[in-house]
């Protein structure tokens, strides 16, 4: 199993129980020692797990803001969500208030929205199958903007 973080913060089983770069690098050398000891490539490996499981792509965006105003516009995405974005309809709508966070759908399109916790912005992030969720997540930043 390998996790990681937008903070590029990485976790790896069986190894350091906290996000660990190094650990992570000789992870990466050794899963690149045991493709090239199979005659495929690193790239072959990611092609099967995307065959497997799907292809993710995952993009962010920061819009700069102060911290309560921030808060409000998480509170404000959550009690009147639009109806789309980027001319996509919102298709539903989840409140995560433990995290400050609010999570909007858009058919298969997945929209985050959460204050930053040490700098004064809102983080947005948006993740799709087989496709670039960028363009509603550069819509989404302009609405809250």
């Amino acid at each position: 199993m390998f996790g990681y973080e937008q903070a590029l913060g990485y976790l790896v089983t069986n190894r350091p129980m906290d996000k660990d770069g190094i650990t992570a690098a000789v992870m990466m050398a050794e899963l690149a020692a045991c493709a090239v000891a199979d005659g495929v490539t690193v790239e072959d490996r990611l092609d099967a797990i995307r065959t497997t499981y799907g292809n993710l792509v995952t993009v962010e965006r920061s819009v700069s803001m102060r911290p309560d105003r921030a808060a409000a516009c998480v509170d404000a995405l959550l009690s009147h969500p639009p109806a789309a974005v980027a001319g996509e309809r919102v298709t539903g709508v989840e409140g995560f208030p433990e995290a400050g966070l609010v999570r909007l759908w858009c058919g298969p399109v997945r929209l985050q929205v959460r204050p930053s916790g040490t700098e004064p912005k809102v983080k947005l992030y948006a993740e799709a199958e087989d496709r670039d969720p960028s363009a509603l997540l550069d819509a989404l930043a302009e609405l809250i903007a």
